[in-house]
């Protein structure tokens, strides 16, 4: 630690959730959705699984976005909570 010229500090701040992970044609994921603390890890491997999530129900998809991206929302909230709450143990 000698050699270290600087050891710096940063915040880590939480944003609220979003009321919506989608409007529109226009649908989030990853951090946008569901941030999660650094120390946890988990942030890119939720935000494949989210990708992989949303392409297997746009595989299905009918022409229309709004029940596909509320399914995608419904479906990845459970896990995203669950796994963020761990993260703040």
């Amino acid at each position: 630690m000698a050699n270290t010229p600087a050891i710096g500090k940063t915040n880590i701040y939480e944003a609220p959730p979003l009321p919506a992970w989608h409007k529109d044609r226009v649908v989030l994921i990853g951090d946008p959705t569901h941030a999660m603390s650094p120390s946890g890890g988990q942030g890119a491997s939720l935000a494949l699984e989210d990708a992989l999530y949303l392409v297997k129900l746009l595989r299905q998809f009918s022409g229309e976005f709004e029940p596909v991206f509320a399914e995608f929302e419904r479906g990845r909230h459970g896990r995203t909570a669950k796994i963020n709450a761990w993260a703040h143990n």
